[in-house]
């Protein structure tokens, strides 16, 4: 299946899957100027931008893998400030 929030390719053996879980609002914080990344970035007035999340799903004939890089710990400083950001 084939959407906007899921993707798949085949790599030799492997097919490797997309799966959109998340459209996240955020600040954009890097350490470049700000002229360089507004190039790059789509973003309002206010520097905020949208950034999707994904995890993958990797499958073989033998097994399948979900990987799911996350954020951080839930409690972590950045769960934390992205909680702050949200209220």
């Amino acid at each position: 299946m084939e959407s906007s929030y899921v993707q798949s390719r085949r790599v030799g053996d492997v097919t490797v899957t997309a799966i959109k879980d998340a459209v996240m609002p955020s600040e954009v914080e890097l350490n470049v100027p700000e002229g360089v990344w507004r190039e790059a970035i789509q973003a309002d007035i206010d520097g905020k931008a949208v950034f999707d999340s994904h995890v993958f799903l990797v499958q073989t004939n033998r097994a399948s893998i979900l990987v799911d890089s996350g954020f951080d710990d839930p409690g972590s400083n950045w769960d934390h400030r992205w909680r702050e950001r949200e209220a």
